[in-house]
Parts: C-alpha cells; sequence; structure tokens
C-alpha cells in the first residue's frame, strides 16, 4: 500500500475515536520531534465524499490510526503542510474496530477509554475470551474494565483525574446507582479516594449473613420474604465469587450484596419474632399490664427512623399495641433472659416483659427487654397495674407465710428422729422400714450414702447395687436404719416433697403421739398466719397464687 501526501487541511480527526485524552505537554514534545526529524510513521486515514470511481480520491479524510501524531504536527505546520497517510476504504465499523485496537495496545492507555473500548466490543457481539485472547489479557480483567462503565458520571470523571484508585473504582463499579451516589456524596471531598476507603464502604452497606438475627438464632434455613434461604441465594457473596472475589467469601464470611432485600428479610424475620408470641401479645386498645408482653419503640438513638416507622405501621395493621418508651418505662434489666433474677422480678411483677424496636448503624432491629414501668407513667391504667402488683406482693406474703409453717413443721418432725440407741439396734427391720428406706434409696440416693454402702459415691448401673445388696446382707439392719435416721433428721430434707411424705410415713410408725402434736400445731399456725391474706385475694377475685380468677 503506497504512502500518498495529504494536505494536512483535508485531514480531520474522527468523532468515533474512543480516545479523548491527550497530554498537551506529550504533545508538545512530539510535535518538537517531527519538527527536527520528520513524521517516522504515516497516519491511515481513510476517505469521506469519495467517488465511485476512484474510491481512493477524496476531497477530505478522516483518521482512524494516528490522530496524537495529526494533532502534533497541526502545532508546528500550516495548512499546505502535507501529511504521508496510508489511505483506506474502510467501512465505519471496521474503522472503529481499528481505532479501538490501536488505542487499547498503547503501553499508557487510559482504563475508563479501556472500559469503553471493551464495552464497545461487547455490544458489537464479540465474547469476553475472545477480546481477552485478542488483546492478551484476562477474561477477569476484561469483564472488570466493562463493569467499570457502570460507574455514575462523576466517579468516572475522578478516576480519569486520577483522583480514585482504579482499584476502588473496581470495587465501587458493582454497586447500584444509589449506593454509588451515596459513596460519592460522602467522599467528594476527599484529595484521592483509595482502595481502603472503597473496601470500608463495602464492609458498611454488605451485611455479613452470619452476623443477622436469624443466623444467630440458629435459623439458617429462614427464608422470609426472600422465598429462599441465604445459602442458595445468587446475591450472597459466597455463591458469586467471580463478581465479588474482593471478599474472598466462604460460608462463614458470606454477605448479601442487595441491602434492600436484606432489609426486607430482616423485616419479615422480626415479623416472625413478634408473632411467635401473639396470643401473649398486647393488642390495639388493650391496657398496659404485666404478665403479658408489650411491643415497645425505643427511638433514642435512631439512625434508621423511616425504617423503624415503617416497621411500627406493620406491626399496627396486625392489630399489635406499640407504646413508645418515652416518659411510660423507667430503664431495662441488663440480666440475660435465662438469668434466675430475671425470671423473679418478672413473677413478682417488678418488670414487664417487652419486645423492643431499636434502630443501630445496621438498621432496625427487635429485642426482647423486661422494663419497669414508671409510676407517674401516663395513659397507662396504673390501676390496674396497681391491683396486679398488690395481688402479687400478697401472695408472696402468703407463700413466706406458708414456707415459713412448713419449715416449722419440718424442724418439729426433725427433733423426732434425733439420734438413740435404738437405731443402731441389729433387732430384725420391720416391714414399714424397709419399706421406706428402699423407696428413699431408689428415688434419689446421696453421694455420701453411695459411699459408705459401696466404697465409690459415683453413680452405677442398677444390677450394680442389687449385687451388693445380696451379697451384704449382715450389714441390712445397722446400714439402713442408720442412713434413714440420718436422712430424716436433716431440715434441708424437708423441701423436697417426697421426703416429707417419709418422714411423715416414719414418724406415724415411730412416734405418733409426736407426729399428731407436730401436725396440729402446724395447721393451727398455717391458718393463723394466711387466713386474712387469703381473704384479701379472694375479695379482690385473685387465688393464693396471685392469678385472676
Amino acid at each position: 500500500m503506497e504512502v500518498q501526501a495529504i494536505p494536512i487541511g483535508h485531514i480531520q480527526p474522527s468523532p468515533m475515536n474512543p480516545r479523548k485524552t491527550f497530554e498537551q505537554e506529550d504533545l508538545q514534545e512530539l510535535a518538537q520531534s517531527i519538527k527536527e526529524q520528520g513524521l517516522l510513521q504515516p497516519i491511515t486515514v481513510r476517505p469521506i465524499n469519495s467517488s465511485d470511481t476512484d474510491p481512493f480520491a477524496a476531497s477530505h479524510y478522516e483518521i482512524v490510526c494516528g490522530e496524537r501524531r495529526y494533532r502534533a504536527m497541526c502545532m508546528i505546520a500550516d495548512e499546505g503542510y502535507k501529511v504521508p497517510c496510508l489511505v483506506r476504504v474502510m467501512s465505519d465499523a471496521e474503522a472503529y474496530d481499528a481505532m479501538i485496537t490501536e488505542n487499547l495496545q498503547r503501553k499508557d492507555v487510559d482504563p475508563v477509554e479501556e472500559a469503553f473500548a471493551f464495552g464497545k466490543l461487547r455490544e458489537r457481539g464479540d465474547t469476553t475470551e475472545e477480546i481477552a485472547a485478542r488483546f492478551g489479557k484476562s477474561q477477569r480483567f476484561v469483564s472488570d474494565r466493562i463493569k467499570l462503565n457502570s460507574l455514575i458520571p462523576e466517579l468516572l470523571m475522578m478516576v480519569k483525574d486520577e483522583k480514585m484508585a482504579i482499584s476502588a473504582a473496581m470495587i465501587v463499579c458493582k454497586l447500584d446507582e444509589d449506593a454509588q451516589r451515596k459513596f460519592l456524596e460522602r467522599h467528594q471531598n476527599y484529595s484521592y479516594i483509595g482502595k481502603e476507603m472503597a473496601a470500608r464502604y463495602l464492609n458498611e452497606i454488605f451485611q455479613y449473613i452470619r452476623q443477622s438475627a436469624w443466623s444467630k438464632n440458629g435459623q439458617d434455613d429462614f427464608e422470609g420474604s426472600c422465598g429462599i434461604k441465604c445459602a442458595d441465594c445468587p446475591l450472597n457473596t459466597a455463591n458469586t465469587g467471580c463478581i465479588f472475589y474482593e471478599m474472598k467469601a466462604d460460608d462463614d464470611t458470606a454477605r448479601c450484596i442487595s441491602k434492600v432485600k436484606f432489609l426486607e428479610k430482616k423485616m419479615s424475620y422480626m415479623m416472625s419474632v413478634v408473632d411467635a408470641h401473639a396470643d401473649n401479645i398486647i393488642k390495639v386498645g388493650e391496657p398496659l399490664e404485666y404478665g403479658k408482653i408489650a411491643i415497645v419503640s425505643d427511638f433514642s438513638y435512631c439512625y434508621d427512623k423511616e425504617g423503624a416507622n415503617r416497621f411500627v405501621e406493620q406491626l399496627k395493621a396486625k392489630g399489635y399495641e406499640v407504646f413508645e418508651r418515652g416518659n411510660l418505662f423507667a430503664g431495662y434489666s441488663r440480666y440475660n433472659n435465662d438469668d434466675e433474677r430475671l425470671q423473679q422480678k418478672i413473677e413478682n411483677h417488678e418488670v414487664c416483659r417487652c419486645l423492643t424496636i431499636v434502630s443501630y448503624y445496621s438498621g432496625v432491629d427487635i429485642e426482647e427487654r423486661c422494663y419497669e414501668i414508671r409510676k407517674d407513667a401516663e395513659g397507662v391504667d396504673n390501676a390496674t397495674i396497681q391491683e396486679g402488683v398488690t395481688a402479687t406482693q400478697l401472695a408472696e406474703k402468703y407463700k413466706k407465710a406458708s414456707d415459713k409453717c412448713k419449715q416449722e413443721k419440718e424442724t418439729a418432725l426433725s427433733v423426732l428422729f434425733t439420734y438413740s440407741a435404738t437405731t443402731l439396734s441389729s433387732a430384725e427391720l420391720q416391714y414399714f422400714e424397709m419399706v421406706s428406706i428402699i423407696a428413699y434409696m431408689l428415688r434419689d440416693c446421696c453421694y455420701e450414702f453411695r459411699s459408705l454402702l459401696m466404697g465409690t459415691g459415683s453413680r452405677l448401673p442398677m444390677d450394680a447395687y442389687f449385687e451388693y445388696v445380696s451379697s451384704h446382707t449382715e450389714d441390712h439392719p445397722k446400714i439402713m436404719r442408720e442412713w434413714l435416721r440420718h436422712e430424716l433428721s436433716s431440715t434441708d430434707s424437708g423441701y423436697t416433697i417426697y421426703a416429707s411424705k417419709v418422714k411423715e410415713y416414719v414418724a406415724e410408725r415411730w412416734n405418733p403421739e409426736g407426729l399428731a402434736k407436730v401436725v396440729d400445731e402446724f395447721n393451727t399456725n398455717h391458718e393463723k398466719k394466711t387466713k386474712k391474706i387469703a381473704d384479701k385475694l379472694d375479695a379482690m377475685g385473685y387465688t393464693v397464687e396471685g392469678k385472676k380468677k
């Protein structure tokens, strides 16, 4: 193909050229080199407005390859200067392909222009694999560059101006437009945006699945609003490693790439938590009362008020009453839910069980809390609450009085079993003694007794006890009678129902007169201390356990 000399005034740049950036300083250096040494490599052009008889003859020519050299020559030449050119007849598609090829083979190719060029080739029908092979790149590199076209214009310009690292851009470009604009708002005043900033932002908007409420509560199979388990979801980074390889996700570090869907699923999970207690939750129009669960909104530190209010509206639509914390509740108990101290407070109506809607950096959440109700709380039926408190307090007094009487009875019964020589007698055991001792031992044998009897306190299979008893018949009267005396002489043993029954069973036969005296004193004392309390509870419509009749 011959080189033609074409006047520089007849040559024009192509609007299709993907290269838009030309450094002025570099152009001046090239212009000086061309001035001193001439153009060492001709530019490639194609004729426009050519005639049918001679397709190479035209009044004007469009640059296909060499626009940078053309711009440098324009800085040193007049319109009559003739430029060495290779003239080729090319269609728009062929010319554009040549332009892309030339630009992508440069060493200093701009990443944004590279992304644009790869994207155009992909739109034209070339596969990622074909583009990668053609330009000596990996398929991941080509895919990433094409994805870079998803950046909003403002961020693309920051990449071109080298105000944003390409590594940061490759992370942010995989987010939706809304997330990108929020990223821009947060970082637009920074002089430079590095990869660490993008990674930190990514960690905030993508939720760790293992940290979700349903996963922490062992419900990894929860489908909720998504209709699919997280383990099977395509939005799980553990299932999309080829796209979000920066996260290096596995089952423990996997994250959801859709914050909207994650929060929707979180909302549906919170509603499932509420619905699980539906029978005991206070409904719309019902007063606040102890013993029932109240839904409470606590937005003192609310970072997602819109989401919190939306969840409240959903709860009200299902008929649940939602109480604002405000001046209604005092502080909440810090005890764990399984702590006996908290359970005691609940039983004593010192605190009210609540499902509390809160809002953290990670969004809206629901927590089980137990609040104290302020005595001066507004909008609460204090009379109803106070009645319940009074009934509980009276019931507690009744229980304490009853327990005290029982303890006095046990103490009196224990005196009947004071040590005596008769206990150590080797005389033949009576039938009721044998029944009592064996029944007690089978029910709950103490460690000390097992050690005394068999040389070890560890629990053994029942066959071992049968074998020992069978081979040590000579020790039965002494050991069994001593064990029975020792057990029944303990006041603590009276706190178990079966031990108390054994005491009365044996006392009825060993000392019937003493038993009758203890029982009479107990009944009289019990009635005296509890009757007034029982009458008050009955008048209020409550049982002695503090429950509404």
